[in-house]
């Protein structure tokens, strides 16, 4: 400014200690320099959870936040003194990350053809075990399948398949067969991102899909298998942890059975999966149906309609105060009133 000769100001000295986030930003850099599973080092998003620790650390510890203020709507902001939000360590995350970048490596998507293989695998499976009696043998045939259905013909993401109830789907079954449109009452229940509290959806499938795949046959064995060992409610795939204790199986439990499967469609069919593809890397239930769904769909021209009829449930999911008060035979007449259209997707593919 004109006559003023110290324009802009004293910058110092700030007081003692480590005011924006140094020792941090130090620590960050040297967690950059770990070993990474896909490439030399770990990426952004691996570095940036020690960020997310230490500020969750912060804010739980005496004043760690400030104020809180309540907006009309319900939601709350508060003041953090946490030096990992001061505007020079956003800053310098965000210069941290054009610097590193991303390397992305989405799950390979499967192709019809691969899936039409695996289930001629499960079902010489199936054959084998039925003539000899092994129910054992029999529930990884079954929940194999079941996986593949939820992913492909459902168009479920790896953590959504594991909240498959098959107490749930056996209470509807009956109806669901012999209803006037005939369909496989898929049930999920349990805890869905963004979201509170548990939730219950309905997704009702074909009994039979374009390509061949006989999804109620599979669903149908699967109850048989399950009830036969001794299961009838609560989770579709579950396993014993170390405690003894039975639990949801988990995207990496399920990853166990599909890889092993396909696996198997590799070996068994080299020209479709040749060796080059490293099953064990660009494979897993968490998105390869879903992707392999959803190019599928566009190859067979399946309208725009009815792929978001077949996602409804996740905009009712993210509707927040819709169906949380609806009870669970609410739910599944919701979706029996629309089963024409919701089973449209499954029955394409």
């Amino acid at each position: 400014m004109v006559g003023d000769p110290e324009p802009l100001g004293p910058k110092g000295p700030w007081g003692p200690g480590d005011l924006f986030g140094m020792r941090l930003a130090v620590t960050l850099l040297i967690r950059s320099m770990d070993k990474g599973n896909y490439t030399r080092h770990v990426q952004f998003e691996t570095v940036r959870k020690v960020r997310s620790g230490y500020s969750n650390y912060v804010h739980a510890s005496v004043g760690g936040v400030g104020s809180v203020f309540i907006a009309d709507e319900g939601g709350a902001t508060a003041i953090t003194n946490s030096p990992s939000n001061s505007l020079w360590f956003r800053r310098f995350m965000k210069g941290m990350h054009k610097r590193m970048g991303d390397v992305w490596i989405p799950d390979r998507a499967i192709t019809i053809d691969e899936l039409k293989a695996a289930f001629a695998i499960l079902e010489e499976d199936w054959n084998v075990m039925k003539q000899v009696g092994n129910v054992i043998g029999m529930e990884p045939i079954v929940l194999s399948a079941t996986i593949l259905i939820g992913g492909f013909f459902g168009g479920l993401r790896g953590e959504e398949i594991t909240r498959i109830d098959l107490g749930l789907t056996r209470r509807h079954w009956e109806e669901a067969i012999n209803s006037p449109h005939p369909h496989v009452p898929m049930m999920l229940q349990g805890r869905f991102k963004k979201e509170t509290g548990t939730k219950v959806f309905c997704q009702p499938l074909a009994v039979r899909s374009n390509s061949g795949v006989e999804i109620l046959t599979w669903f149908a064995r699967t109850i048989f298998v399950m009830e036969r060992r001794g299961v009838d409610d609560g989770h579709m795939f579950r396993v014993r942890r170390k405690n003894g204790k039975i639990a949801r199986a988990t995207v990496g439990d399920l990853d166990v059975l599909f890889l092993r499967l396909w696996n198997r469609v590799q070996e068994k069919h080299p020209k479709l999966l040749p060796d080059t593809v490293n099953v064990d890397e660009e494979f897993s239930i968490s998105r390869s149906a879903r992707r392999g769904a959803t190019a599928h769909a566009q190859n067979c021209k399946v309208p725009k309609d009815v792929v978001e009829a077949n996602n409804r449930w996740r905009k009712y999911q993210r509707s927040r105060g819709i169906l949380p008060g609806m009870s669970m035979m609410e739910r599944y007449s919701d979706a029996k009133a629309s089963v024409p259209t919701l089973t449209r997707f499954s029955q394409s593919m």
